[in-house]
């Protein structure tokens, strides 16, 4: 009965121990692939350059709004399962002939030979090209073993030359519409020319809508500018008016031949007198210009 219980315990033994080794194995093969893969996550910087390792996606990465991101030719991005790429953006993922831009499993070991299992449908959750993201392009490059390929809510993006490869329940989908994408590689947009005429016109209308703000802008700014100056002119009217009056009346009654002190002035006085005088008359004259010409001209924007 004893000896029983020994080999109970030795098998119990055993098993804890393949057990550890087999977590031990687990996290050494973790710690193998994040050695031959550069962690990646969060928002993407401007350029994602080409290296001599992979990307490994640890979680969602992102084209922030408002923001360009380019992918160089060569990139390799291996998604860790549930992660993904939400473009708010404009992405740019412009591979070439030779050194396509990859979207895979980490489990693919095509590009990850310490992959511990094989690379299958719905490892990773796929690509998403949101509404704002007009310009967004995929030039030479591939999606495998995601979820959905690529989601686009918008039809102004391109794609060229693209290959899709065991993607679950769809390669691609532009605005709610599966394509079918058996011809590889793959374009959408060019040699369409309904669509390639939607992408100019997309195009055109911002810059179209660009060039209206910036005129508006203009115009608000010119008649700000215009009434500063209105009521600058004002200010130094208001200001040398009675500076003129005074220097008026005292030049008037310098001159004055009745006046029984004009003996004690002299020349240089009364040219004192004169050149102030002349000043403000001047500055005032200035002042008014300015206000009537610059109140005139805000006039004439309210047209526009």
């Amino acid at each position: 009965m004893y000896r029983l219980y020994i080999h109970h315990n030795l098998f119990a033994d055993m098993n804890i121990l393949v057990v550890c080794a087999a977590v031990l194995s687990g996290l050494c093969g973790e710690a193998r692939a994040q050695e031959q893969a550069i962690p990646l996550s969060g928002k993407l910087p401007a350029v994602v350059k080409q290296a001599d390792k992979p990307y490994l996606v640890t979680a969602d990465i992102e084209v922030a709004p408002g923001e360009n991101v380019t992918i160089e030719p060569g990139v390799v991005f291996l998604f860790k399962n549930f992660t993904g790429l939400n473009v708010h953006g404009v992405l740019l993922a412009r591979g070439d002939e030779k050194r396509p831009v990859i979207f895979t499993s980490e489990n693919d070991n095509k590009h990850n030979p310490r992959a511990q299992i094989e690379a299958a449908q719905y490892d990773w959750n796929g690509i998403v090209v949101n509404r704002n993201a007009v310009g967004t392009e995929f030039r030479f490059c591939a999606v495998k073993y995601s979820l959905y390929g690529i989601n686009s809510i918008t039809r102004h993006i391109v794609i060229e030359n693209c290959a899709f490869h065991l993607n679950g329940k769809s390669d691609l989908v532009i605005e709610g519409v599966k394509q079918n994408v058996d011809e590889i590689p793959y374009s959408h947009a060019h040699g369409n020319e309904k669509r390639q005429a939607g992408i100019k016109k997309a195009a055109q209308s911002g810059t179209e809508a660009d060039t209206a703000a910036a005129s508006k802008n203009s115009i608000i700014g010119l008649r700000v500018s215009l009434i500063t100056l209105a009521l600058a002119g004002g200010a130094i009217a208001a200001y040398q008016t009675p500076e003129f009056t005074d220097a008026y009346r005292y030049l008037k009654d310098i001159s004055d031949p009745d006046d029984q002190n004009l003996s004690s002035y002299t020349n240089k006085d009364w040219q004192d007198a004169k050149e102030e005088k002349d000043k403000n008359l001047s500055l005032m004259a200035a002042g008014y210009g300015l206000a009537l010409l610059s109140a005139t001209g805000f006039m004439i924007t309210l047209k526009f």
